[in-house]
């Protein structure tokens, strides 16, 4: 997402909101079930991590709760 955002191509909240779903999202919805008795607590706080990190880049003037609220997450 940080490298898109950087591209000329003038992408908005929502064109980046809608990759985040589509493609990052989904993955993670997807493969739950198979993983999520194997994950560990390293590897939660990473996929956590990623999950943060999400909205700020879609929207960095806003803190990360008014993120979620704004883009239903």
């Amino acid at each position: 997402m940080r490298r898109l955002k950087r591209t000329s191509i003038g992408a908005n909240a929502k064109c980046f909101m809608t990759f985040h779903v589509a493609d990052i999202l989904s993955v993670i919805t997807y493969v739950a079930p198979a993983w999520a008795s194997l994950i560990t607590d390293s590897s939660k706080d990473d996929l956590e991590s990623i999950q943060k990190q999400a909205p700020i880049i879609i929207n960095p003037n806003r803190c990360y709760k008014e993120n979620l609220s704004e883009l239903l997450l």
